[in-house]
């Protein structure tokens, strides 16, 4: 952007001054331009007008010669003045002959193909004084816009496209990128000059343009060309309600995560997308942010992405170097004609812009114009697109012919410029360029390292930029004897672990005590775990707890972390849970350093919690997104949202927190950083049943497995992309993977997970006796004794049944959820035989779980154990019910089962599904798990980037959302139903005090008939509404109307649950108002209702989610607590306390309550513990009220 430095008011006018790089007016030059000059100012307007035509640049309404300027000979074209077109005819008044307009934008404003090629042949007309070019100016200019034509021909005639070799070229490359199966593809155009790579350009560019329905865009290093063109060439497409956004993106501030999604639902209109970037492993942060969205996005059209670099490219092609093009001939030598400052320019390096010109010229207090000039005539320069470049061998020749002192004196002048110039990046290495240049390298390391941790921070440059400068610092570093430095090494280290990349070289860290933590950090990158837990405790003391932790500190807690990492890698858990949380709640974020250092910890503990206590570790990834959020540590997002997407059960929030996860990743350039997420993606649409958009994703995917220098994420990924030929039981293909993976394991000393996808392999498929035999090799290896998986060991082991049971039911009974489908499928005879009643009801549970939460493959497999039982005691018209049932499934989910060879045919139907799980649904689901379910559906269903639901009741005080963004403002404030994009609004009371909300907003979803989506979209919501009327008159029904807890029949039926199974340990509570009857006689009724409503907000608050509290009757409170009975003890004396101090501020009179309570393990049944804890009550009430009783004699 060209902005004023001066603007001066006169009476009707402003004169704006810009500064420019010494660039010469055009009209300065009128008299003097030549036969040659006039042709090469045709050529420049020609590849303008083409560049029209391609919408690579802005069409023209008018332009002023003023804008004209030429430099060393070479014809630049600045941007014009933007004029609103009832404004230009006091311009044009004013600037004569030397503004031209095209007579349809005076007269409406209108700009366009045609009205540039009127101004463009005006500008020819104006100085061909002897009329040479009449042919062309003829056709450009005339008054009615549409009898205006353009020939190719005339790109031939002025050297643009005259090259039948780049033609070929370009169509056979077209050709075999057109057959590439892929969706999203990269071809590196290899070229050593821009001219031949604009020559290709333009002809992939004319045959795009032959093609229906497809894009080029030519969005080279800047994102905004993307809108730009868009409204340029493809406005049909855009959608009308977005020009406005489409606008401001190009003439105001608009958020970049505003404009992309309606970019995509663009994009999506065509079938082929072709995008041309300058750069791709060292673009603009916003143009990798573009292409990761490309990426991740799914869209429905092919995308082709053309880039001069990419170490991802799919296809590579070498440009033939072979246009003509004009230069002089070459001189073997530097003739007496050379200027002698040319060499100078030598100083700037190998590639210079003007902008090195002009500072170069400051430090000699020289023009160099001539000298460029005459470079670009002699072929010793050439124009690199707007920017210069020697040819290799006169470069060299130059810069030896200048003198040492001189060279070392210009370099220190230029380094000083550059380090005080405003851009913090480019300019910074610029300065440690020419410090290096001068012979100054430890000047020069400073530099780059002073780059490097600002880039850390900010991550404007791509890894492969990092990765030179480190290689640069390394060998200055090197050749001072400098190679001990902290910084470096530190700095170094920092960068690998963030980013998970490889540096270019090796070096040792200094034998130093002050290095002994970054040893520690180097061996954890290296994934020597066992060595960092072995010299962590060799070295370092453990941490203590403090109130405070000071400077000091700082070093031990970040081994004591990394120890932490590598215990927890090694063991599946941390070595003392307890002290790494009391260490975490006192590290104060005094400053970014320890808030990054807090943020680690947090991430360590919740990802330790991931698979057992997903409650607690939720609220620990919150605090952490937090603070990585507010100090853009955002190699730390890409882990927080994928442990999000583990945690998270409902569907659209899983994956799309994986995919988010991804997203991160490829804005930052961390491409080794999206390795896992992407593995836990692949994960994801396997089990909610994405089973056809995983085989995509697996092709996709697969190209990054050659860059993971992390051998325990590379077998990660071999182990899950084994579990799809597992679950297909395509044996042999599935253990080929595995072996893979397996390999791997036991080559680096990593634990064998494998071992336990090859046992459930075998077992899947059938094999039991192999399956025994690999248990019996490696019964002492700690990797299948780990989680559920030591009770299908177990299990597997049995030699009767009376061991199978008594397996069978300690598992059923256990805590853990893993496995639950794969063991009722591979036991499903032996376990029915053993306990039918058992089998039967974790059969129902589980088909009641997996559909509630939309884990569909989870559920396939529950149904086949269903179907075996079935078929073993012979019931065929049920199992022919089932059949049917899972053949939808099986074809709703694409999954390529033997069980399809029973199934008489298919069935795709995604709404017929949705009966089939509606119809699956417990009756027992809470609203929240209803939502959740309904929410799944709709984001399979409608492929929603935006879903929104929300249920208010105000009798039960339920206010639920789910979303899969985290936050959506912009919900519009009336019903919607648009077709495209899909956008749908729908509002709906149930009753007077009970309502909902759906919000869908799809770019993918396709339809025509709005008719049959109309159809389909009130089905669901009638399905919606009726089964979630039938819920929330449930929950009612299980609500006491006073108070909002739940009332005595429900406590019953869940203690009672929850006793049967003693899944968790628990301990229970009665509480008892002191003096109730008092406080009702002297205060009234309507007190004392106030007194229970506020002893249940407080019981309900302190509970929270860690159990149940209801009223039991009266003035009687009971509970459930997941704790200990000492912890529980613990609790129910804060509530006491905080019942008898809020109340004296609510009513002005204390309140008291007395608690009973006992644990689960006490008594044999539910009436019996209920007893003893009413046993307690009454001792409380005995010993003083106002007390808790939790044993025979504590209080």
């Amino acid at each position: 952007m060209f902005l004023p430095i001066t603007a001066e008011k006169h009476d009707e006018y402003y004169i704006v001054k810009f500064a420019y790089s010494d660039e010469k007016p055009v009209l300065n030059y009128e008299d003097k331009i030549d036969d040659q000059s006039l042709r090469d100012l045709i050529y420049s307007l020609m590849f303008y007008i083409y560049g029209v035509k391609s919408g690579v640049f802005p069409s023209l309404g008018y332009y002023s010669l003023d804008d004209i300027f030429v430099y060393a000979g070479q014809i630049f074209f600045l941007p014009p003045t933007v004029y609103s077109w009832d404004f230009i005819y006091k311009v044009l008044d004013k600037s004569g002959r030397s503004l031209f307009v095209a007579p349809e934008f005076l007269e409406k404003g209108t700009t366009n193909f045609q009205s540039t090629l009127y101004v463009c042949g005006k500008i020819i007309e104006y100085f061909d004084h002897k009329k040479k070019y009449n042919f062309i100016t003829q056709e450009l200019v005339k008054e009615i816009p549409e009898d205006r034509k353009f020939y190719d021909g005339w790109l031939k005639e002025f050297g643009l496209f005259d090259n039948e070799e780049i033609e070929e070229f370009s169509k056979e490359m077209f050709e075999k990128i057109k057959n590439s199966k892929e969706k999203f593809n990269i071809i590196r155009l290899k070229s050593a000059r821009w001219i031949e790579l604009n020559a290709v350009l333009l002809s992939i560019n004319k045959k795009v343009s032959s093609l229906e329905n497809s894009a080029m865009i030519f969005v080279k290093n800047d994102f905004t060309n993307v809108p730009r063109q868009l409204m340029a060439k493809y406005k049909g497409y855009v959608p009308a309600s977005e020009y406005n956004l489409f606008l401001r993106a190009l003439y105001d501030n608009v958020k970049f995560n505003s404009i992309i999604p309606v970019i995509i639902s663009t994009f999506n209109s065509f079938d082929n997308i072709f995008v041309f970037i300058e750069d791709l492993d060292n673009s603009d942060y916003f143009v990798r942010s573009f292409i990761s969205y490309l990426s991740e996005s799914n869209l429905s059209s092919k995308v082709y992405v053309f880039s001069k670099e990419s170490k991802f490219a799919n296809f590579t092609f070498e440009i033939p170097k072979s246009i003509k093009f004009k230069v002089e001939d070459k001189p073997h030598a530097f003739d007496e004609l050379c200027p002698k400052n040319l060499k100078y320019l030598a100083l700037l390096g190998e590639n210079f812009s003007r902008n090195d010109v002009r500072n170069l010229e400051k430090s000699l207090k020289n023009r160099l114009e001539k000298e460029i000039e005459y470079g670009l005539k002699k072929g010793i320069i050439e124009l690199d697109d707007v920017n210069y470049r020697f040819s290799n061998e006169y470069w060299k020749q130059l810069y030896e012919s200048i003198d040492l002192g001189e060279k070392v004196a210009i370099h220190s002048k230029l380094a000083k410029v550059y380090l005080n110039l405003d851009n913090p990046y480019r300019d910074i290495l610029k300065s440690g360029f020419h410090y290096t240049s001068a012979g100054k390298d430890i000047s020069a390391a400073v530099i780059y390292l002073r780059f490097i941790k600002k880039n850390l921070d900010t991550y404007v440059f791509s890894t492969e930029r990092m990765k030179d400068i480190f290689s640069r610092i390394y060998y200055l570093l090197k050749k001072c004897n400098h190679l001990d430095s902290y910084a470096f090494h530190s700095l170094k280290l920092k960068f690998q672990y963030q980013s998970f990349e490889d540096l270019p070289f090796e070096v040792p860290l200094p034998e130093s005590k002050k290095f002994l933590h970054l040893k520690l950090l180097e061996k954890y990158i290296n994934n020597k775990e066992r060595e960092v837990i072995e010299d962590f405790t060799k070295f370092f003391e453990k941490p203590q707890v403090k109130s405070e932790y000071d400077f000091e500190d700082f070093k031990l807690l970040s081994a004591y972390l990394i120890y932490n990492y590598s215990y927890y890698r090694v063991y599946d858990k941390l070595e003392n849970t307890e002290e790494v949380k009391n260490i975490v709640n006192n590290i104060k974020e005094k400053n970014e350093k320890w808030a990054t250092l807090k943020a680690e910890y947090l991430l360590l503990i919740a990802n330790s919690m991931l698979y057992k206590n997903g409650k607690e570790a939720k609220i620990y990834l919150e605090q952490m997104t937090k603070i990585a959020t507010h100090y853009n540590k955002k190699y730390l997002l890409i882990q927080a949202y994928n442990a999000f997407g583990i945690l998270n059960d409902a569907t659209a929030l899983s994956i799309d927190n994986f995919r988010r996860a991804i997203q991160i990743s490829d804005e930052i350039g961390y491409v080794k950083r999206k390795f896992i997420p992407m593995v836990n993606l692949l994960r994801a649409l396997l089990y909610f049943g994405y089973i056809e958009e995983m085989r995509d994703k697996i092709d996709e995917f697969g190209k990054y497995k050659l860059i993971i220098n992390n051998p325990s994420d590379l077998a990660f990924y071999y182990r899950i992309i084994s579990f799809l030929p597992m679950y297909e039981q395509k044996y042999k293909e599935a253990k080929e993977i595995l072996n893979k993976s397996l390999e791997i394991e036991s080559n680096f000393g990593l634990q064998k997970s494998s071992l336990r996808a090859i046992i459930l392999n075998e077992l899947i498929c059938g094999n039991y006796d192999n399956a025994r035999r690999i248990i019996v090799e490696n019964k002492d290896d700690p990797a299948i004794k780990t989680r559920a998986f030591e009770y299908l060991v177990k299990m597997v082991l049995a030699e009767n049944d009376d061991e199978l049971k008594e397996i069978w039911i300690e598992y059923k009974n256990s805590s853990y959820e893993l496995l639950r489908e794969e063991i009722l499928y591979i036991f499903a005879e032996k376990i029915a035989k053993v306990d039918l009643d058992g089998f039967l009801k974790e059969i129902s549970k589980w088909e009641n779980e997996y559909t509630t939460t939309g884990v569909k493959l989870s559920l396939f497999y529950v149904l086949l154990a269903k179907h075996k039982y079935l078929k073993t005691i012979g019931n065929h018209v049920r199992l022919a019910q089932l059949n049917s049932e899972i053949c939808t499934l099986a074809n709703d989910i694409k999954i390529d089962h033997p069980i399809l060879n029973e199934c008489i045919s298919e069935n795709t139907d995604k709404f017929l599904e949705l009966l089939h799980i509606f119809k699956r649904i417990d009756m027992k689901i809470t609203i929240e798990q209803f939502v959740n379910l309904f929410a799944a559906e709709i984001h399979r269903l409608f492929s929603a980037e935006k879903l929104f639901l929300n249920v208010n009741d105000e009798l039960i005080g339920i206010s639920y959302n789910i979303s899969n963004i985290p936050y959506i403002t912009e919900i519009p404030k009336e019903e919607v139903f648009q077709l495209s994009p899909l956008e749908v609004l729908i509002k709906e009371n149930i009753d007077d005090k009970s309502s909902y909300l759906i919000y869908i907003y799809s770019e993918n979803y396709k339809s025509n008939d709005s008719y049959e989506l109309e159809k389909r979209l009130t089905l669901l919501q009638e399905l919606f509404s009726g089964q979630l009327r039938g819920v929330i008159l449930r929950e009612r029904a299980n609500i006491d109307s006073l108070t909002g807890l739940y009332n005595r029949w429900k406590f019953n039926q869940f203690i009672n649950e929850l006793f049967d199974t003693k899944s968790k340990e628990f301990s229970i509570f009665i509480a008892d108002i002191d003096n109730f009857k008092k406080i009702n006689d002297t205060y009234g009724h309507m007190v004392g209702d106030s007194v229970l409503k506020n002893i249940a907000k407080i019981l309900k608050e302190h509970v929270r989610d860690e159990g149940l509290v209801a009223r039991y009757g009266g003035e009687e409170f009971v509970g459930i607590v997941y704790k200990s009975k000492y912890e529980a003890a613990k609790l129910c004396d804060t509530i006491r306390e905080n019942i008898e101090k809020e109340s004296l501020k609510i009513f002005g009179f204390r309140v008291t309550i007395s608690i009973g309570m006992a644990d689960v393990n006490e008594k044999e049944n539910v009436t019996e513990l209920l007893g003893l804890a009413d046993q307690r009550l009454y001792k409380a009430k005995e010993a003083g009220k106002n007390r808790v009783v939790w044993g025979e004699y504590r209080c």
